[in-house]
């Protein structure tokens, strides 16, 4: 039963977890665009700094709706799962994940943290809590997806975190 329950909730949030590994791989792009426009809030830091842009944005967001539109062709070869995938489904928590994670960045700038400075929990946990509140409008999330991915996610955050660190796609290990 604990392995369906983690199958399931995997399952489920694999949208929110590619859209949330997503904007690193852009990481390449020469010129991007910020999307506080380099401005700074009336405390004199960044909005969000210069992490965050149009472009790993929107392209978080198509790459979880990629995936989520790659499950719904495998839905029913899945035993045992609770919620099935949609299109609109996986947009949600696509979009859901890149809002919390815009938002960690604002909370984050408000409190002194510098872009790439860590915030436990906050950091591993700010994009799925977004993606299953924006999930919550159309399905009903289990108690235990819940409780599943909070206790999985920041475990396969620091895991995916130190292996694109080894790879060098990101600065920090974590």
């Amino acid at each position: 039963m604990i392995i369906e329950f983690i199958v399931s909730s995997l399952w489920f949030i694999l949208p929110a977890y590619f859209a949330n590994a997503a904007p690193v791989f852009l990481k390449v792009l020469k010129h991007t665009h910020p999307i506080d426009s380099g401005k700074l809030f009336f405390d004199k830091r960044p909005i969000l700094g210069n992490g965050k842009t149009w472009e790993g944005f929107l392209f978080a967001v198509f790459l979880g709706s990629v995936v989520g539109a790659i499950q719904t062709q495998f839905n029913s070869n899945i035993p045992n799962i609770e919620i099935l995938m949609t299109l609109e489904l996986a947009f949600l928590l696509s979009l859901g994940a890149m809002i919390g994670d815009t938002f960690a960045s604002f909370f984050k700038r408000r409190i002194g943290k510098k872009r790439g400075e860590s915030v436990f929990l906050l950091d591993q946990l700010d994009f799925v809590i977004a993606a299953l509140v924006f999930a919550s409008v159309i399905v009903a999330v289990p108690i235990y997806m819940w409780v599943v991915l909070f206790i999985l996610t920041p475990l396969s955050n620091y895991l995916s975190n130190f292996i694109a660190y080894k790879l060098k796609l990101k600065d920090v290990w974590w």
